[in-house]
């Protein structure tokens, strides 16, 4: 019986944190759109949209160093519920942007660099939760549904343009389903003890 409430608690965790890793992918999808949006709302080129994309390399590349290096100095399900609520501020913070400008430069810094730790973390938290004989697998399925999350986010996001939402409505959606995914897997530590 104790056997059961933990297989049954342990899957449910692993449910979280699948939803919460579609949500924060599905994010990453629908920000896709920003080459359209600065191209036909800013009034910006492909070389703009690249400048911004370029922004967080370099940081994005310190970052995952970082936490490979030190991998539990921080719970992996911290870090990606802060890199996910971090997406979720920088993703609405770029629906508030109506020029090209610096500001966008520094939003896509922050965006790369949340989006590659958050990337990064997820597998690690389905490792955390997983014995000898699953951890392939779970991180598969969180790997799995990165892409699917992915695929999605920029289906939702022409979904959401051909229902008459604006680029800015569309990445605000796009910063609370990020912040859900924040909110979702922050607390996992309370359902599994093997992320304490």
């Amino acid at each position: 019986r104790v056997s059961t409430m933990r297989s049954t608690r342990n899957r449910i965790t692993f449910i979280a944190l699948l939803a919460g890793t579609l949500a924060v992918s599905t994010t990453f999808g629908m920000l896709l759109l920003l080459p359209l949006y600065i191209k036909e709302k800013l009034g910006g080129t492909e070389a703009d949209f690249g400048l911004i994309s370029a922004a967080g390399a370099i940081t994005a590349a310190i970052a995952i160093g970082i936490l490979i290096r030190y991998p539990r100095r921080i719970p992996p399900h911290f870090i990606l519920a802060i890199t996910a609520a971090i997406y979720a501020a920088a993703a609405f913070s770029v629906s508030l942007t109506h020029t090209f400008a610096w500001p966008l430069i520094v939003l896509g810094l922050v965006l790369g660099t949340a989006w590659a730790v958050a990337y990064t973390s997820a597998p690690m938290v389905a490792s955390e939760l997983s014995d000898n004989e699953t951890r392939s697998k779970n991180i598969g399925y969180v790997t799995g549904m990165v892409q699917i999350g992915f695929g999605a986010g920029p289906l939702l996001g022409d979904l959401l343009i051909h229902q008459g939402l604006s680029f800015s409505g569309i990445f605000r959606v796009a910063a609370v389903l990020s912040l859900l995914a924040a909110l979702v897997v922050f607390p996992l530590h309370f359902r599994s003890p093997e992320l304490r």
